[in-house]
């Protein structure tokens, strides 16, 4: 229960100097992932490199994890979500290593 609720407040974070939410971000990504426009590409590395900066990692879903999306994120540095976001040490992240968020 407690991951559901980490994983639902993460989501709805922003993701700094993009506008949208982390929810977003990884809707955008997903979206243009396989899109070979140079400007999408310097979008979605924008928006990963600014998730990385929450602590998340973004990765390509395989098909056996039935996902709604083509990706996620992974919880990699727990650290830099509380760091950024101290509110969300009673979610215990540190707690979650390598959790999917999305």
């Amino acid at each position: 229960m407690q991951k559901a609720r980490l994983n639902q407040a993460i989501l709805r974070l922003p993701v700094p100097e993009t506008g949208v939410t982390v929810e977003e971000a990884l809707q955008e990504l997903s979206d243009k992932v396989d899109s070979e426009e140079e400007a999408d590409f310097l979008r979605l590395r924008i928006l990963q490199n600014q998730a990385e900066h929450l602590g998340l990692w973004f990765r390509l879903a395989v098909p056996q994890m039935n996902l709604v999306r083509e990706c996620y994120f992974m919880l990699a540095w727990p650290e830099r979500l509380v760091r950024v976001h101290p509110e969300l040490r009673a979610l215990y992240p540190e707690s979650h290593p390598l959790m999917t968020v999305g």
